[in-house]
């Protein structure tokens, strides 16, 4: 080793502030990754942007005590837990769709062996799942056919005809695309 060669640099530990900004994220993430959870996860972040909120007002105070201490290097570091604090704040809200993604992959598989059923009973290759517990109806399901993107009189009779079909077809069912063969649908007069 060369005797004369630079100390390595210690990395730092993360703040206080930032680990909390950290925790309420992680937390947020595991409340809105359950499906049926989105009240849950609605008041955590509620939650979550009053005490980060309070956090940024204090830790803004500090920076301009910093500055007219003339403090740079602890400028530096509470800066940056700020624009962490900052980060995570803004991230929250982003994290509301996780659940979709975990049902879809965790129901992906009995969707479309459910819709091969279907066919070879005579119905369409459409199988649906509905999230239970949840205040808003909705679920997941799956079209490979794409006839929930036909206009209605467009359809097939076998889709027409089918419970599942018929319930997607009600004025008070919206659907959306997620990916590949696999729709999200939403509300319901009365429910299912």
């Amino acid at each position: 080793m060369n005797a004369g060669a630079a100390p390595a640099r210690r990395r730092r530990a993360p703040g206080p502030v930032t680990l909390l900004g950290l925790f309420m994220t992680l937390v947020a993430a595991m409340l809105a990754a359950v499906p049926g959870w989105s009240m849950c996860y609605g008041a955590w972040v509620a939650f979550s942007w009053l005490v980060l909120g309070v956090l940024v007002l204090g830790v803004a105070v500090l920076l301009v005590v910093h500055v007219v201490r003339r403090q740079w290097p602890q400028l530096i570091r509470t800066g940056r837990q700020t624009a962490a604090l900052l980060l995570c704040i803004g991230v929250l809200p982003l994290m509301g769709g996780l659940s979709t993604w975990v049902e879809l992959a965790w129901t992906h598989g009995d969707l479309a062996a459910r819709a091969e059923v279907s066919v070879r009973d005579g119905g369409p290759r459409l199988a649906m799942q509905r999230e239970d517990g949840t205040w808003e109806p909705g679920g997941i399901f799956y079209d490979p056919d794409g006839e929930s993107l036909k206009p209605l009189a467009a359809r097939s009779a076998a889709w027409r005809e089918s419970a599942d079909g018929e319930f997607l077809d009600d004025d008070c069912v919206a659907t959306r695309h997620l990916v590949g063969a696999y729709y999200q649908w939403q509300g319901g007069c009365g429910g299912r």
